[in-house]
């Protein structure tokens, strides 16, 4: 009995050992999702709290993460509800891909059908979230490909896919930079608003307030390799031009933004501003504007960005243009296109750092034939504009196996003890067994405690 009571019983522990420490796939009702995001997946930990993501592994190696756009964003679609979406992302910012797990946009429930909304969130596949994208309009052949992204827009849907475009990127972002290298914030810069000092257009562009930047024609000849005769749209004009000449300014602090727009133009900035987002005026002349003949506006314009940090960031046209802020500009250049770009929060855009304004240009030789490139300008603002505030420092993540022990503290102390015990049953066996009634109570009792306490341990999932 004692010799047939041992093997028993060490199955017994054997099975509740491997299933105290046997993690499952995922006790998440996303589970499969999220395998469809990360197919190499074996595990899948349950959802964390700060911030809330689930963290995929391939046994030991961390893979990326999934997590919720609700968790993130309550940007509404066309229907006045957001559109709820789960993000894959892997350890370089790459996406692994997006999932619709719910939505209630009328033109993909009533009209258009399903399938154009999982076509176009199919391009988000293996996308880099360092490099922005513009959804719809005009491709300007790869001017603007080492920076930014053109995604085919859904026709009849514009509204629904840019606000989905807009979803995807936020919490993208704000996941990115908690947990990921190279996406974390700096010292958090905001413009003091109550430093303002009465200047005029040369004491803007005198303090660095406002930038000014001309490129020549043999900058950009020399970059593209070709005369700028070569090409038709320049083929006619005047050899003494410029190829561009910007004018860009912070909006933001008031005594840039107040100083350029006036008090009128200032209150309505604001007032078009949603909480953290950022402005920067963008004024151009000569043979190449910093936006086309044809844009759009209130849409972003691919021949120009911000980078910072290495990353891109897209300025979104706040079409300020039909009104009387631009109108009214406290400055003295003549026949230049204007525009305030919007900075949305979830680039995280720090105006106290360093950065660059960049410019792509595409030009077209023949209908066949495009050159292309870019060229920056590198600046940064007076610190004094700004309160500054050390980001927090984020927490080393905690050791897979460290968290498994403190997850499950009390089932490996009451393991622990139950091993103890059963071990001086067996140092002791054949005094114990003496006691045939008390023998045989403990042995049932011991049995029922480790089926028990295996039945409160999550089950063991493997993926092959």
């Amino acid at each position: 009995m004692p010799s047939c009571f041992s093997r028993f019983s060490c199955l017994r522990v054997l099975v509740l050992v491997c299933a105290l420490f046997s993690q499952p796939l995922a006790a998440e009702a996303l589970a499969e999702e999220i395998l469809q995001l990360f197919p190499k997946a074996t595990r899948i930990e349950p959802k964390q709290a700060a911030p809330p993501v689930y963290s995929v592994y391939q046994l030991d190696e961390l893979l990326g993460y999934a997590f919720e756009s609700s968790d993130y964003s309550s940007l509404q679609g066309f229907s006045g509800k957001p559109i709820r979406l789960l993000i894959g992302m892997d350890l370089q910012g790459v996406l692994a891909g997006v999932q619709v797990l719910e939505h209630h946009e009328p033109v993909f429930l009533y009209g258009l059908g399903v399938q154009p909304l999982l076509d176009f969130v199919e391009q988000y596949r293996q996308h880099p979230i360092s490099r922005p994208i513009i959804v719809g309009g005009r491709r300007t052949g790869s001017a603007d490909g080492e920076s930014t992204t053109q995604f085919d827009g859904v026709s009849k849907a514009t509204v629904s896919v840019v606000i989905l475009n807009e979803t995807v990127l936020q919490a993208a972002m704000s996941v990115a930079r908690q947990l990921l290298e190279g996406f974390a914030s700096g010292p958090l810069a905001t413009a003091k608003s109550d430093l303002y000092q009465p200047m005029d257009w040369q004491r803007l562009l005198g303090s660095g307030y406002v930038q000014r930047w001309t490129l020549g024609r043999a900058e950009v000849e020399a970059e593209l390799g070709h005369p700028l005769r070569d090409y038709p749209e320049f083929a006619q004009e005047d050899d003494r031009v410029p190829f561009s000449e910007l004018h860009f300014a912070y909006l933001n602090a008031p005594s840039i933004g107040r100083n350029l727009l006036g008090e009128a133009g200032w209150q309505q900035l604001n007032e078009e501003l949603l909480p953290g987002e950022q402005a920067l005026l963008v004024m151009s002349s000569g043979l190449y504007r910093h936006v086309p003949s044809d844009f759009t506006p209130a849409t972003a314009t691919s021949r120009l960005v911000l980078v910072q940090n290495g990353q891109a960031i897209e300025l979104y046209d706040m079409n300020l243009n039909n009104g009387e802020v631009l109108a009214t500009l406290a400055t003295p250049l003549q026949e230049v296109d204007a525009h305030v770009f919007r900075i949305k929060t979830h680039a995280a855009f720090n105006p106290a750092q360093p950065a660059a304004l960049q410019l792509n240009v595409s030009l077209r030789r023949n209908h066949l034939v495009a050159s292309n490139s870019h060229f920056s300008r590198a600046f940064q603002l007076d610190e004094r504009l700004f309160d500054i505030q050390q980001a927090v420092a984020q927490a080393e993540p905690v050791p897979i196996w460290l968290r498994m022990w403190q997850e499950r503290w009390w089932q490996i102390a009451l393991l622990v003890g139950s091993l103890i015990l059963l071990s001086g049953v067996f140092i002791f066996q054949q005094r114990i067994s003496a006691h045939s009634r008390g023998f045989h109570l403990f042995r049932g009792g011991f049995l029922l405690f480790t089926l028990g306490l295996s039945g409160s341990t999550p089950r063991a999932s493997c993926r092959w």
